[in-house]
């Protein structure tokens, strides 16, 4: 039973932060911002998770 609970809470877990990298994706598509620093955190962890970061030294002209 405790097995069942802590999987679920787990599974809700990742589930909730797949809706914050979907929506953070979202909000930098419509706002064309890729080629700039990330405003927010989850912007942050939506490009780290994707691969669309900016190394250092690496330029988008």
């Amino acid at each position: 039973m405790i097995a069942l609970v802590v999987a679920a809470v787990l599974g809700l877990a990742v589930l909730a932060g797949f809706v914050m990298i979907v929506v953070s994706i979202r909000r930098e598509d419509r706002a064309i911002s890729l080629g700039f620093a990330p405003k927010s955190g989850s912007s942050v962890l939506a490009r780290r998770v994707t691969g669309c970061h900016v190394g250092r030294g690496v330029s988008w002209t």
